[in-house]
Parts: structure tokens; sequence; C-alpha cells
């Protein structure tokens, strides 16, 4: 694990920084602690396989884009089961889905 030092402005959060002890500094605005510095900057690796991005956009009502993004447990039955499941949730006419699938590993 690296060594780092927090500094905190409490008064302005939006400030907070990261300095490393090879004098590299590295903004963290909202971190509180250094263990949610650690959270979110240090994070144990995420596992391998197929990541899919699933995005609802409608120019007509912009209200209504939403994002999916996960891991596919069992390959593309997973996004066909979720792509489903958001053109029940999403059937507003004028809207399209767009689907991007990376291989992560």
């Amino acid at each position: 694990m690296r060594k780092f030092k927090l500094e905190r402005h409490e008064y302005a959060p939006e400030l907070n920084k990261i300095h490393f002890e090879g004098g590299a500094v590295m903004p963290a605005p909202g971190i509180r602690t250094i263990q949610d510095a650690r959270r979110k900057y240090f994070a144990p690796l995420k596992k391998r396989g197929k990541y899919a991005v699933i995005e609802y956009r409608n120019d007509e009502h912009p209200c209504l884009n939403q994002t999916y993004r996960g891991f596919c447990g069992n390959g593309y039955r997973s996004i066909r089961a979720v792509l489903k499941h958001a053109q029940k949730r999403h059937n507003v006419p004028g809207g399209t889905f767009d689907i991007s699938i990376k291989y992560v590993g």
C-alpha cells in the first residue's frame, strides 16, 4: 500500500488533496478520511469478463435517459434480459438503446 497524507479543508471539502511520499499531489474532493480515500482510489481489482453498458437516450424526454452497467455473468443472455427489462420500462416512442461491450482482463 502506498503511503500518503490527506490534506483536509473543513469548510471547503472540494479542495481536499492527497499528498504522496514522493511529492505527488492528487485532488480528492469530498474525501473526509484516509479510509474513504483508500476505498475510492485504491480499490481491489475487479473481476475479469465482459463489461456491458446499456444507455437509453430520448431527445424528446431527456429526464428518461438512463444508463445500465455491469459485468455479464452468463454471457449475452444476461445482456438480453437486462435489455428486455429496460425496453419494458422505457416504452416511450423516440428513444434509442446503445449497447457497448468490452472485455476486462
